[in-house]
């Protein structure tokens, strides 16, 4: 999900490539990339952290176990030393460039430590010493993957745990917060940190900006904001990774619930998701997420929005069905080259545009054509089922066309919320989204006709009795054009709304920046021993020590 860039390598900011060597990365997998340009980065020395391997085992194995299962301090008064090397240890060898494949295993190992964890003494030593040796490896000069992963480890932290068993998410380590909005802001930081930061941003926003002073609010919000005006050309960056960061910006608006006082931040994410110009990716998700907004302050025309959104629907059907009449032919014409051998449609990737998700057939039997002893084409009750494609291709088209479509839906009709009703029962009720919120009476027969006929393309996904890709398009066809009908027939879509003014933010103004001492938060530690608040007399502070 996130970038690699270094000025070394890379002249220019390309988080589109950098994107490939994340995931390549975390995956497993290095890039020949990375080994090209490893010369130049620091490493950590650890040979003299320890006198023997047999020496890090210990620790490992006895000494670390018995600290975190502690519920007294004892065992780390008694072992502070030894877990000092440790963790100098543990994060020294995340910048050794010939295990870089094994950061993500780093990252699992250290937060299945922090879930083990049974005292909050424990938790603020060990929030102390991975929020400052991952602070000082994304800042210092060592391989960008590394960097990359220090930064996303310090927007992993989590001041109190997730508890399954209650089912209350995890709070997030506030005293993070402040770094993390640093790190996205500096002009001179590379892209990976950055976009390492805007993950850690996003997750802060989501789990704890219920908790965040007005000003650090308003801040980030501007933050966000910033980037859904910023174009491409404009920061120097790859349109498809630009794109990727403005989604998680909106994502980020939504979970703050920030619409603007004037309705201007909503207009923002409006503008991308009725913007014909824009990627389509990025506009699916503005769409859906403008469901997640009470839509008080916006001025939009309801009919006008719902004849754009329904043109989105019609798109993205649209490129699907284009996809599957390709596959289509290329299928007939590796039929006729053959004479009649099986050719198959060359797996889905074959079509333009479209990932490769995998084989065909079932899992565990690939290719299978039927059950044994009931010959081809029979049914599980031995009746004929008539010629099928296989599931993955199927499956594939109707998953990407549920999906695209219930973006659309999310944003016309707002998001189901679930709600305790009388007597303990459960009842779903919805937000309302565009045409909820901002329709009238007067058009709302037009309007609910085009969330009705986008549920009819939906039913035809899930229609089990389609056992063909030409069955499929040929269903959804007729349905797309019904569709396309409606948007001709409210007058076609709006002109994007206008971006507001007034949204930028100037990074070089400390006075502006949340830091550390004044990062969101609960107001008091969470009880006797738990981990304390930041601004905290006794909340961990942060230092520059590797």
């Amino acid at each position: 999900m996130s970038v690699l860039h270094s000025p070394c390598v890379l002249g220019r900011t390309r988080i589109g490539l950098a994107l490939l060597a994340v995931a390549a990365l975390l995956a497993g997998r290095p890039m020949t990339l990375w080994a090209q340009a490893a010369k130049g980065y620091d490493e950590i020395p650890i040979d003299g952290i320890f006198p023997d391997e047999k020496e890090v085992a210990k620790v490992e194995r006895q000494i670390k176990p018995q600290v975190l299962l502690d519920t007294s301090d004892s065992r780390l008064n008694e072992n502070k030393a030894a877990m000092d090397k440790y963790f100098g240890y543990f994060f020294g060898q995340m910048t050794h460039l010939d295990r870089l494949v094994e950061l993500p295993n780093d990252r699992a190992k250290l937060y299945k430590d922090f879930a083990t964890v049974k005292n909050g003494n424990v938790r603020n030593y060990m929030l102390t010493q991975s929020l400052n040796k991952a602070n000082t490896l994304a800042n210092g000069n060592y391989h960008p993957g590394v960097r990359y992963n220090a930064m996303l480890i310090i927007g992993d932290l989590d001041q109190v745990g997730a508890d399954l068993i209650k089912q209350e998410p995890p709070v997030p380590y506030g005293a993070a917060l402040g770094l993390l909005v640093r790190a996205y802001n500096d002009p001179q930081q590379i892209e990976a940190v950055r976009v390492a930061a805007l993950l850690g941003i996003q997750r802060h926003a989501m789990l704890a900006s219920q908790t965040w002073q007005p000003a650090q609010r308003d801040y980030i919000i501007r933050m966000m904001s910033t980037l859904l005006t910023q174009t491409a050309e404009a920061v120097n960056r790859d349109p498809a990774g630009h794109a990727w960061m403005q989604r998680r910006a909106i994502e980020t608006l939504a979970a703050i619930n920030a619409e603007g006082p004037k309705g201007e931040v909503l207009n923002l994410i409006a503008a991308k998701a009725l913007d014909d110009k824009a990627p389509m990716s990025l506009r699916l998700t503005a769409a859906e997420n403008l469901g997640r907004f009470p839509l008080k302050a916006v001025k939009l025309d309801a009919t006008q929005v719902t004849s754009k959104l329904a043109g989105l629907a019609v798109t993205a059907c649209q490129n699907e069905l284009d996809r599957v009449a390709a596959m289509l032919k290329q299928a007939k014409a590796d039929e006729e080259e053959l004479s009649g051998a099986n050719g198959g449609y060359g797996g889905y990737g074959g079509a333009p545009g479209m990932m490769n998700e995998g084989g065909a057939g079932m899992p565990g039997m690939p290719g299978m054509p039927g059950m044994m002893g009931m010959g081809m084409g029979m049914g599980m009750d031995g009746q004929p089922t008539g010629p099928k494609d296989d599931d993955y291709k199927m499956n594939t088209v109707r998953r990407r066309i549920k999906y695209q479509l219930n973006a659309v839906q999310l944003g016309l009709r707002g998001r189901p919320q679930k709600s305790s009703g009388i007597g303990g029962t459960s009842r779903e009720t919805v937000l309302g989204g565009v045409i909820g919120k901002l329709g009238d009476k007067k058009n709302e027969a037009s309007l609910t006709k085009v969330t009705d006929t986008i549920d009819e393309i939906m039913a035809i996904m899930d229609n089990e009795e389609l056992l063909t890709l030409e069955a499929l398009s040929t269903e959804t066809t007729a349905k797309v054009k019904t569709l396309r009908g409606l948007v001709v027939a409210m007058g076609g879509a709006a002109a994007p709304p206008a971006e507001p003014d007034g949204l930028n933010i100037d990074p070089a103004d400390p006075a502006t920046l949340p830091g550390p001492g004044t990062v969101p938060g609960p107001g008091a530690a969470p009880g006797p021993g738990a981990p304390a608040a930041p601004g905290n007399p006794t909340a961990p502070a942060v230092t520059a020590t590797p």
